[in-house]
């Protein structure tokens, strides 16, 4: 028994061992994978970082050209106030405005106000329009249920005198179906 036990253990153990060599043949497998593409990575980088630095004095020479073309863009434009201000002094001085660009400031903010306002009022006239259709739908559809009553309690309790009152129903009637296909 204690030879079988002996062999039953050293199984187990033998069979751990091939587990183990198996998982270690795959970490080796995964660690030469993963130092392959740390490789490449670390290529990539270098790459990368050349280019950079390849850019870099471009960027540069860029940048210094971005800003002399602001530096005249900006002088053109204080060309431009300066001719303004020439042209307009008479009007501006009329209007009591320090320069015609404050002017101009003052009257765009006007008609973006005035914009703001129009549309403020255009929306409040919808919503009422709106309210005042609906309105009219409803006041209609109440007077048509007080038309049609008294029809239907003079149709149960007189059939001799619905011809009248069924003419007077059928007029009023198609004028308030006129009415609410106008509206």
């Amino acid at each position: 028994m204690k030879k079988s036990r002996k062999e039953s253990e050293l199984k187990t153990v033998e069979s751990q061992i091939k587990g183990l060599e198996t998982r270690l043949k795959y970490s080796k497998n995964d660690l030469e994978n993963t130092s392959r593409q740390v490789q490449v990575i670390q290529l990539e980088i270098q790459q990368l970082k050349q280019n950079l630095n390849d850019f870099e004095p471009n960027i540069t020479i860029i940048e210094d050209i971005i800003r002399k073309r602001n530096a005249e863009i900006e002088k053109i434009k204080e060309n431009m106030n300066s001719v303004e201000d020439i042209v307009f002094r008479e009007f501006c001085v009329q209007i009591g405005v320090k320069n015609i660009r404050q002017y101009e400031d003052r009257e765009l903010r006007t008609l973006q106000e005035r914009a703001k306002k129009r549309l403020e009022f255009e929306n409040q006239k919808n919503r009422i329009q709106n309210q005042l259709a609906f309105e009219k739908t409803r006041e209609t559809e109440n007077n048509m249920r007080r038309w049609e009553r008294p029809y239907e309690k003079k149709h149960v309790s007189d059939p001799c005198q619905t011809c009248d009152f069924g003419y007077v129903y059928t007029s009023y009637k198609h004028v308030f179906d006129t009415c609410l296909t106008r509206h």
